[in-house]
């Protein structure tokens, strides 16, 4: 589940040289292979049939297609045995580990993560977020400015540094104000507004308009603000 905007990655960005993947622990890593991953396999068939759903426009559903089992369970050993971030106090995704191995307390914390994402990702099948902040919900205007922050929020403002958090500053990242970069989906559905997008404004002039999910069409004859009242895309 992520922002499309400077602070996040995304698939369509320029290509970087791979992060250096932290050595794994050998007492995690057994751990994770003999109770996690086990416990996981052997209810294979229920998460495939309950949590990797998706609802087309009519509310019809279907299993989803930019998410899978087999790929939830490759993502989650690197975070969750491996860590991120300092190799020597790496941050990992709690599966249990490090609290005397408590599977219990682990697998909430699972079923916790993939209800979330169920809500907000795997339902509409998309893996990045997609403009759904209408300004004006009876003409169905969604801004283009809404690359920058929806309901309110300002992305660019997220993951600042408070008070010195090494945890914080692991996970961010300095907004570039000169990226370009385009979401790699968005929602499936007839007239929904295309991916989000970030690009620098040519001039102090420059405005975003907004998508009229009413006709299909992007409309930019005139400026059209997001709920913060954001004109632009950029950074």
């Amino acid at each position: 589940i992520t922002n499309m905007n400077s602070n996040h990655n995304d698939s369509n960005n320029k290509k970087r040289n791979p992060p250096r993947r932290n050595r794994a622990s050998p007492v995690i890593e057994e751990y994770y292979k003999n109770e996690v991953k086990q416990r996981l396999l052997n209810k294979r068939t229920e998460i495939e049939n309950s949590v990797f759903l998706s609802y087309d426009s009519e509310g019809y559903v279907y299993q989803s297609t930019a998410y899978s089992f087999d790929d939830f369970l490759k993502a989650l050993y690197p975070i969750s045995v491996e860590g991120v971030g300092d190799v020597k106090n790496p941050i990992r995704f709690y599966v249990g580990q490090t609290d005397k191995q408590n599977i219990v307390k682990g697998l909430v914390n699972l079923a916790a993560f993939l209800a979330h994402a169920m809500a907000v990702s795997i339902k509409y099948d998309v893996c990045d977020e997609f403009n759904i902040d209408a300004t004006d919900a009876a003409s169905q205007k969604y801004a283009v400015s809404n690359a920058c922050g929806q309901w309110g929020n300002s992305y660019q403002d997220e993951g600042v540094c408070v008070g010195g958090s090494e945890e914080v500053e692991v996970a961010t990242c300095n907004v570039d104000p000169y990226m370009e970069i385009t979401a790699a989906d968005s929602l499936g559905w007839e007239k929904a507004a295309p991916p989000l997008e970030c690009r620098p404004r040519e001039s102090q002039g420059d405005f975003t308009g907004h998508w009229d999910a009413e006709l299909g069409v992007l409309n930019e004859i005139y400026p059209y603000a997001n709920r913060l009242g954001v004109l632009h895309n950029e950074g």
